[in-house]
């Protein structure tokens, strides 16, 4: 079984809630998935886009996907985001029952 690395994909939301941007804002390849959940959230405060929230997620992969290769660092332009909507926005309101 071969080793595992880990690729961090931050994406950008509006303060709404209402949709995120299309295309994931950076992408960072770590040779672990311990690196990557260790910079996670300083990757994530090193960008700073007004009225949206960074999220991340650290995804694990085979290692020998990324053996050999250059680091992964992408980073897009975030000056005015481009967004789609939430996949379940339009739909039919959800009814919730509160117990207390």
């Amino acid at each position: 079984m071969g080793n595992f690395a880990a690729v961090l994909v931050l994406i950008a939301c509006p303060a709404s809630g209402t949709s995120c941007v299309n295309e994931p804002v950076r992408v960072i390849s770590y040779d672990s998935a311990m690196s990557c959940t260790a910079q996670r959230e300083d990757e994530i405060r090193k960008i700073n886009i007004p009225g949206f929230k960074i999220y991340g997620e650290c995804n694990s992969v085979n290692g020998d996907l990324l053996a050999g290769r250059p680091r992964i660092d992408i980073k897009r332009p975030v000056e005015k985001p481009e967004t789609r909507p939430l996949e379940n926005e339009g739909s039919a309101p959800v009814r919730r029952r509160a117990f207390f």
